[in-house]
Order: C-alpha cells, then sequence, then structure tokens
C-alpha cells in the first residue's frame, strides 16, 4: 500500500494506492469526503454496507462509527476537514480541487448532511468533551460515573448506543489521532506515552489496526 499525507491546520489530503485493507469499526472526528479512483470499496454504518464504486464519492460525518473494507485493491482519495456552520470556502475549495469535483458540489454534500453530525446527548457530550481534554491521563471510569449520577455500565451502554462503539474503542482512536498529530522527530516510545498509551508495542499494535500501516510509515510519508 502506498499511503501520501499532507496534513494542514484546517485539513488532511490523503492519498491512497494499492491498498486492500480492511479497517474495524471506528470514527473520525474530522468530516471526511472521498473518492474512489480504481476499484471497490464497502462503507457500513448501522450494519448498512454500501459499495462505492469508481468515481463515486462517499462522505463519513465525523464522531459517526464506520467500517470498511476493499473488494481487491482499491486506490482512493479522501479530504478531512474541522467541520462547523462557518466552514471557510478555501478549505473546501481545496477539497475540490484535490477530489477533482466542483466547489458547489462539495458544499452541497456538506450542507445535505450537516444536520446529522453532532451527538446531541449530553452525558455523551460531556464525555467527549472530557476525553478531548484527559486523553493522555488514566481515564477512571467509576469516577466519571460517580461524577455524573450513573452507573458504570449505564454510562458504557449509553456511550456504545450513542456514538457506535463502546468507550474503550472510543479512547483508543482517539489516542491514535492525537499521536497522529504529535512532532514525527520525536521517537515512538515519546509518542506513545504522550498519547496516552502505556508502552510502544501497545501503541503500534492499535496504530495499525486502524490505520493500516505502522506509525513510523505513517510518519514517513507525512510531509
Amino acid at each position: 500500500m502506498i499511503y501520501q499525507a499532507t496534513i494542514k491546520a484546517n485539513c488532511e489530503l490523503l492519498k491512497i494506492e494499492n491498498s486492500s485493507c480492511s479497517f474495524p469499526i471506528h470514527f473520525h472526528k474530522r468530516f471526511c469526503i472521498g473518492k474512489v479512483i480504481f476499484g471497490e470499496k464497502y462503507i457500513t454504518i448501522n450494519n448498512r454496507e454500501k459499495k462505492i464504486s469508481k468515481n463515486e464519492i462517499f462522505i463519513i460525518p465525523p464522531y459517526i462509527a464506520h467500517s470498511c473494507r476493499a473488494n481487491g485493491s482499491i486506490d482512493y482519495l479522501v479530504f478531512c476537514f474541522d467541520y462547523n456552520k462557518s466552514s471557510d470556502t478555501e478549505t473546501l475549495s481545496e477539497g475540490a480541487n484535490f477530489l477533482n469535483i466542483n466547489l458547489d458540489e462539495i458544499t452541497k454534500l456538506v450542507n445535505n448532511t450537516c444536520n446529522n453530525i453532532f451527538i446531541k446527548n449530553n452525558i455523551v457530550d460531556y464525555l467527549i468533551r472530557y476525553l478531548e481534554d484527559n486523553y493522555n491521563s488514566d481515564i477512571k471510569l467509576n469516577w466519571l460515573a460517580n461524577k455524573l449520577g450513573y452507573s458504570k455500565y449505564y454510562i458504557l451502554h449509553l456511550f456504545k448506543e450513542k456514538v457506535g462503539i463502546s468507550l474503550h474503542q472510543y479512547i483508543i482512536q482517539l489516542r491514535i489521532k492525537k499521536a497522529k498529530r504529535k512532532n514525527k522527530s520525536n521517537n515512538l516510545l515519546g509518542i506513545a506515552l504522550e498519547s496516552g498509551f502505556f508502552d510502544r508495542s501497545h501503541f503500534i499494535k492499535n496504530f495499525k489496526k486502524y490505520e493500516g500501516i505502522t506509525p513510523k510509515e505513517y510518519y514517513k510519508s507525512t510531509k
């Protein structure tokens, strides 16, 4: 697999070639719009699988749990950006150029999807904000449950029901996403510890599981 990533403050431009990877259920914090260049990609959301063929566009809103797989080898592009209701035209234009689609088309895709991208449950909102600020610390579920006034079992059930993945999976994936933004010149153990992983091997194993490549391969491919 050939993986190329251009990382910017407000967006990521990803080019993946010759990939046959399947990815388990996961989420993205950013709004992602992709385009299949060669082959067929299958995306499953809410137990419904959709086939994405050559030149077709796919959309993954933030915090929507999904899985994906390839039918043989595929090439595809993904434009990921920080969504808000004032998403600037310059960022969307950059994505449109990268995906080779019209700016009006990408703007329409975003606007038509925006009503479904936010989790509205107060408890889940609180947990997401808390984890965002404390992802690299030892998360104490009992402490969180006591603070919220609910049993930990209720919180675990509610989180999975609303988000689509378990709280544990969410924390692992959040730490991976944070690790991707760390200074790639640091050693892997340092990045792992800064991101909340307890050792290097645990970090590498989970990174490859959800990203399809090792951290070393990822940092080497980014610019």
